[in-house]
């Protein structure tokens, strides 16, 4: 039997994340019973000598993060109302919004994050976010009282604490440049790892490796399509629907497809093009692995003229003979880097977007809280304006997480 290598993954790395969280169970902070916090004076000290290295560079990064932070808050709200409307107009809308699991498909989700490329995407985005607040809090004199790693349920996190009478003492624009610095972070290196990709992964890629094949994702089936929530729940007459094409022939995850019907696939374009020569309950042969498979095409259930064998598949590409010779197993790992930095780069952004909306645990929530206690007298004024904004944010981000389930896609 094939081993599950994502499977696997995921469950060392949670023995490896509970074993360290046991042994250091005395300083473990509890909360809720999900929240798991390991507190650290050691990390907050390094942060420290490092922001007292060059505090007005801090300083102007903080300044500087304040603009982008409110315009990031007005481009993710816009966003998120932009794809809700979209939802109640366009059927089949997929989710605007996703949560990120590494390794775990999220159904009904378009984003798929392989497993070591998110835990390490993830622990780079957490890393400079949280460090930046730290660097900020330390050049305005907001001591940390400890930085350290924890856990919320299964998503990994860091964490800051500055120390807060000091943070609260500070006047209104210090505090916004604290707040305002992780998402910053966040987009200033999503800005640099879109320029390495550009101008220095991407052109040495171009040179070391080539196309080779499909990479088989995911095999369809045994229903066509995915139901939402709503008619699930509602459903009282359980159908067993037969396998689709692909599955049935014994298609699997991890296979390369490169020939169909003796026409050489190298690229998705290659299968794309042959495919529209392909009619529905037309039989093929696939070369799957230097083995020959044959399926018979169905309907496609989006469009009953078109074939549909029921597969997901992404680019395979393997190290040219030159660069095998020169390289050896060496030439593939620039592929590697290149999705590394690619998740790195998406996720920076979705993250230090998501991160500006203004919701209480969220640094654009806490930046809203700030202007409106220094700004605004009234209580029961602020209040009000804060449960607006809540209220209208918590509404859109569940609709763009739920909202399609329940709306069908």
């Amino acid at each position: 039997m094939a081993i599950d290598w994502n499977l696997a993954s995921i469950i060392i790395f949670y023995l490896c994340i509970g074993l360290f969280f046991w042994l250091r169970r005395s300083k473990i902070n509890v909360q809720y019973n999900i929240l798991f916090l390991y507190k650290s004076k050691f990390w907050a000290k390094q942060i420290s000598k490092i922001a007292k290295k060059s505090p007005r560079f801090w300083q102007w990064f903080g300044y500087a993060s304040i603009p982008v932070a409110f315009i990031g808050m007005i481009v993710i709200l816009g966003f998120l109302t932009w794809k809700f409307i979209e939802m109640l107009i366009v059927p089949g809308t997929i989710p605007a919004v996703s949560p990120v699991l590494p390794g775990i498909k999220i159904p009904g989700s378009p984003i798929f994050l392989p497993f070591w490329y998110g835990i390490l995407a993830l622990a780079f985005i957490i890393i400079v976010h949280e460090f930046a607040h730290g660097f900020v809090a330390e050049s305005w004199g907001a001591k940390l009282k400890s930085a350290g790693v924890g856990m919320l349920a299964l998503l990994p996190l860091a964490f800051v604490e500055p120390d807060p009478k000091k943070l609260k003492r500070l006047p209104l624009k210090k505090q916004l440049s604290i707040y305002g610095a992780g998402p910053f972070s966040n987009l200033v290196w999503a800005l640099v790892i879109f320029l390495i990709l550009t101008f220095a992964v991407i052109p040495a890629t171009a040179n070391i490796l080539e196309p080779n094949g499909l990479y088989v994702e995911k095999t369809m089936g045994p229903e066509l399509q995915e139901k939402n929530l709503f008619t699930e729940l509602m459903s009282t007459t359980p159908e067993q629907e037969p396998l689709l094409p692909a599955k049935k022939a014994g298609i699997k995850k991890g296979n390369i497809i490169t020939k169909i019907n003796d026409q050489e696939i190298n690229t998705t374009k290659d299968f794309v093009n042959y495919m529209e020569n392909v009619n529905p309950s037309d039989v093929i042969t696939m070369q799957i692995d230097g083995d020959l498979v044959e399926l018979k095409t169905i309907e496609n259930p989006e469009n009953k003229s078109e074939p549909y064998i029921g597969i997901q598949f992404s680019q395979n590409v393997d190290a040219t003979p030159e660069a095998q010779e020169k390289y050896g197993i060496f030439a593939k790992l620039l592929f590697y880097l290149a999705q590394l930095l690619n998740w790195i780069f998406v996720l920076n952004i979705g993250i230090g977007l998501i991160n500006l909306l203004p919701l209480g645990i969220m640094d654009g929530g806490q930046m809203l809280r700030a202007v409106l206690s220094k700004k605004v007298k009234r209580k029961r004024l602020i209040k009000t304006i804060w449960t607006i904004f809540v209220t209208v944010s918590l509404f859109l981000l569940l609709m763009n997480l739920i909202g399609p389930y329940f709306l069908g896609f």
